[in-house]
């Protein structure tokens, strides 16, 4: 998620009203962006992140050394590395340690519930 102006492009010719709405959604992104920074925080085990991508390298940069692995279903990631940390399979993942997913909640519970079998400690994100 990216929330810019490039103050340069903004000259007295364009008049920009104002979005109410969009400033609205931006702001509860925010929070819920500051939510699941939180929701890792407030862990007093080490945690492990769902996914090597976007959303899981900015929750793991956020969280620094809280984190001690990633999860990731992706064969061609598997028994590699991602920050210095190593990613593992669903099926290898550690089970007593909270993995964070930063994914919308609807999908969050999607990948909850196809991986029931492998019994990983998901934690929910946040409805948004």
């Amino acid at each position: 998620t990216l929330l810019a102006r490039h103050p340069a492009l903004e000259t007295a010719a364009v008049v920009v009203a104002p979005d109410r709405d969009g400033e609205v959604a931006a702001k509860r992104l925010i929070a819920w962006l500051e939510t699941v920074i939180a929701q890792g925080r407030s862990s007093k085990a080490p945690v492990g992140i769902f996914g090597t991508s976007i959303s899981a390298t900015w929750l793991a940069a956020a969280l620094g050394e809280k984190v001690k692995f990633f999860v990731d279903e992706d064969a061609n990631r598997i028994g590699r590395q991602h920050m210095g940390l190593p990613i593992h399979s669903p099926q290898d993942a550690p089970r007593n340690l909270p993995i964070l997913m930063p994914l919308r909640a609807d999908i969050a519970a999607s990948v909850g519930a196809r991986l029931s079998h492998t019994h990983l400690n998901f934690l929910s994100p946040p409805a948004g």
